[in-house]
């Protein structure tokens, strides 16, 4: 054999200790360098986790203020309510059957205005919209209070005004916002509701506010 052939015989050239080094070290630092990215990401979602359930619960917290708040007004008008009547009875003791009657039915005429405009704001708090499931289901319970509420307004022979759009524009019970031009409403009929009207018996509480159609000439 020749020497050129047994040089080539010979064991492989081994490979240097400092490029294995080398390549394991780059190894380790692009592994590094993702899990630094990695948890980098994750700190950031859950900041953003934590800001968000920041924000719910402050709105949990002012809707239970608002609740608290309207209550608290709710439970002070029924006590006044309440001691108006026993002395409006005291005082018309002496007068006629008739007109005790009558003091009777409309001796909550101040105080039903005032329990109107609680209820009023209160249902513009609580359909504020909103796209938050949680917020959602947080308001559905104030929803319920309403309808309870609106259940002592008719125990107290308070009831809301039924109209609706497209009825013609009634100064006795309605009252003008704004008018509009609009070609699906006729001339003088209310296009759109803003805020609803109540009655104590047949006594006007507070109107219908409301958006008229008015054709422009």
């Amino acid at each position: 054999m020749s020497h050129k052939n047994k040089t080539q015989a010979q064991s492989p050239t081994a490979t240097d200790p400092r490029e294995t080094q080398s390549t394991n070290d780059n190894t380790t630092d692009v592994a590094e360098k993702a899990l630094t990215d990695l948890k980098k990401q994750v700190t950031e979602l859950t900041q953003i986790i934590n800001e968000k359930d920041k924000h719910i619960n402050g709105l949990k917290d002012e809707l239970t203020q608002i609740n608290n708040t309207y209550v608290e007004k709710i439970n002070q008008k029924a006590l006044e309510a309440n001691k108006l009547v026993a002395n409006k009875i005291q005082e018309l003791n002496q007068k006629s059957q008739g007109e005790i009657a009558i003091a009777r039915k409309y001796a909550l005429m101040s105080q039903a205005k005032d329990l109107v405009d609680i209820i009023s704001q209160f249902e513009a708090a609580v359909n504020i919209p909103s796209t938050d499931e949680k917020i959602i289901n947080y308001l559905s319970g104030f929803k319920m209070f309403i309808h309870m509420f609106k259940t002592l307004l008719t125990d107290l022979n308070i009831h809301e005004i039924s109209t609706t759009a497209g009825t013609e524009f009634n100064p006795e019970f309605m009252e003008v916002i704004n008018f509009v031009d609009d070609s699906q409403f006729n001339d003088n009929q209310v296009v759109r509701i803003v805020t609803k009207g109540y009655k104590l018996h047949d006594r006007l509480i507070k109107p219908v506010a409301v958006i008229v159609n008015r054709k422009k000439s």
